[in-house]
């Protein structure tokens, strides 16, 4: 994205931040002081939320139900999901080579360039951020008011809150009257704000989906490795190391000879002791094609100056073509346009097949955006038909993103989230009793804080010492 809505972003980031200092100073009488947070308290939204839990009652008390269940669920699979990573980040050393990134990050404006991060998740704008957190937050405290409300729990107020230059948002409701509700009622509450994000994370999903097909087109095809051939080190090797190298992305490959064909390997190659290796071990290995012989990066955009936007073009294009015929593949990366001049290679199955040597498909399997990304097409690479279209699909992206994300954390069974007492009073409506429940509560809390801690400790072992 250009550098000047960097600029303009950066500028309202400080703007933003001058403003929240102006406001907490000029109202700092009004401002009462919970833990780190100032809290601003007002009346604004309380119509609303009065207006909608009580008229709408018997539809509340239905999605209850389904609220409730969806709660359970989020607090089962992501309880799982942690456990298995505290797992991998133990039994599985390569791992903090595979994820360099912290498992933690702060969910902060740039937090993907703060943290190393940029391989999973793309560029979180400040503009981002206070859209984003405004719409989570606002959809996820509106409905806590709304079931409480329904329940017969009064609000007192809506606010905000501030912990430094970072907005929240609150509805506070009377937490005596809350405290007294049967367990039913208060467990739909806990769980409305969370089933109120997963609602808000859909609906804009589908915008995300309509939004790309309007504003995306296809503009080449993504390659994501170099062809390769999987040597089983149980067949007979017989290689020849040559006095023939070329560097790739700072690293010096070596051509090769095994069983008559030539392969390009990295030095980690001639460092194996194949005979201790187990007799199914496969081991990775270039094939000698143009692609990686002349280092082709990028997205592939066009072949002789005749636009490439598909896998299948790029088939039927190089089929006009034979074995060690000169090409010029043109390919954008980072907005840089180069030109490679090749020969084309052969397919080793069918001689007469002219090939590049590639493997077509997304440069990055670990993007986290490709899990709300299932409709594009694997290989193609997509472009945006200008650039105010690309800053708003991914703002639509980080709601969905963000909306799943702390619906999924906020049922964590931790003190400090929804999830906390959610898991106690599922406790204390199975045993009825009350210090079972504390305990059980205060053990949940400490285990999952202690296993959060662990995996950032070996990670953090792991990466630097």
């Amino acid at each position: 994205m250009a550098f000047g809505f960097i600029f303009y972003d950066l500028t309202l980031l400080i703007l933003f931040t001058i403003a929240v200092m102006i406001f907490l100073y000029v109202k700092r009488k009004n401002l009462i002081k919970e833990g780190l947070l100032y809290l601003y308290k007002t009346k604004v939204g309380l119509n609303i939320i009065n207006k909608i839990g009580s008229r709408y009652k018997k539809t509340i008390k239905f999605l209850s139900y389904i609220s409730i269940t969806l709660g359970y669920f989020l607090m089962i699979s992501f309880t799982y999901l942690i456990i298995k990573t505290v797992y991998y980040y133990i039994k599985i050393p390569q791992i903090t080579e595979l994820i360099k990134a912290p498992p933690l990050m702060l969910l902060i404006p740039y937090f993907p360039t703060i943290f190393g991060a940029q391989e999973y998740f793309p560029n979180f704008y400040f503009i981002y951020f206070i859209i984003a957190i405004a719409i989570v937050a606002i959809v996820h405290e509106g409905a806590h008011g709304i079931f409480a409300k329904r329940y017969g729990i009064k609000i007192k107020s809506t606010g905000f809150g501030f912990l430094g230059p970072i907005l929240a948002f609150f509805v506070e409701q009377d937490e005596k009257q809350m405290n007294k509700a049967k367990i039913f009622p208060q467990l739909s509450v806990l769980s409305a704000g969370v089933f109120a994000n997963i609602l808000t994370a859909i609906i804009f999903f589908f915008l995300f989906l309509g939004f790309f097909n309007l504003a995306y087109v296809p503009a080449g095809i993504e390659f994501n490795n170099y062809a390769y051939y999987d040597l089983n080190v149980n067949q007979n090797i017989d290689y020849i190391k040559l006095n023939e190298t070329i560097n790739l992305d700072n690293l010096t490959l070596t051509k090769i000879s095994v069983n008559n064909s030539y392969f390009w390997v990295s030095q980690k190659f001639f460092e194996y002791n194949f005979s201790s290796l187990e007799s199914s071990r496969l081991i990775r290995i270039y094939q000698d094609q143009p692609a990686i012989i002349s280092g082709l990066k990028g997205d592939i955009t066009a072949i002789n100056n005749i636009s490439i936007n598909n896998p299948e073009e790029l088939r039927i294009e190089l089929n006009n073509f034979k074995p060690y015929d000169e090409v010029i593949i043109t390919t954008k990366l980072n907005n840089e346009i180069k030109n490679y001049k090749l020969k084309l290679g052969y397919d080793w199955n069918n001689k007469t097949r002219p090939v590049l040597g590639i493997e077509v498909g997304s440069k990055n399997q670990m993007d986290t955006f490709k899990i709300i990304e299932p409709f594009k097409k694997a290989g193609v690479a997509y472009t945006p038909k200008n650039s105010t279209f690309e800053i708003i699909y991914y703002l639509i992206g980080w709601i969905v993103l963000i909306n799943f994300l702390v619906a999924f954390f906020n049922m964590l069974p931790v003190g400090i989230f929804d999830g906390g007492r959610f898991f106690y009073l599922t406790i204390l409506g199975i045993t009825k009793n009350k210090k079972w429940a504390e305990n059980s509560y205060k053990l949940m809390t400490k285990l999952f804080l202690y296993m959060l801690l662990l995996i950032m400790v070996v990670w953090a072992w792991r990466r630097f010492f």
